[in-house]
């Protein structure tokens, strides 16, 4: 993690209201956490590819873990989930973000992140 999204020195993750889980998805994550036992929902962006140094593919990533950095995480809660974003992320999402559970055409369920600029979010 670059050094300019480190909280040197904290013990505990700051919190803060970044991210919003919607109904259908903090009941699917209460299921999966039930099944796992890990206790917090990560929310990332991962960098998928380089133009030489500069980053130009990113990856949004949902995990469920039990390890916290409090040098480099916040801690937020939405309907009872507890969710960590590292400090990059959330400066790439500075708008926020909303974790949702979507029903395909298929009937078949998938976790969403959305930002409060994309169609059909707000």
């Amino acid at each position: 993690m670059p050094e300019q999204f480190r909280a040197r020195g904290r013990t505990e993750p700051e919190r803060r209201d970044l991210v919003v889980v919607t109904p259908d998805a903090a009941a699917r994550v209460r299921e999966i956490q039930a099944e796992t036992g890990a206790h917090y929902l990560r929310v990332s962006v991962v960098v998928t590819g380089y133009d030489g140094v500069v980053p130009t593919g990113f990856q949004n990533k949902l995990d469920l873990v039990d390890d916290v950095d409090p040098e480099t995480d916040y801690l937020c809660r939405s309907r009872g989930i507890s969710v960590l974003i590292d400090r990059r992320t959330a400066w790439l999402f500075a708008k926020g973000v909303t974790v949702g559970w979507d029903i395909g055409p298929d009937g078949r369920g998938g976790f969403s992140i959305r930002t409060p600029d994309e169609t059909g979010t707000g």
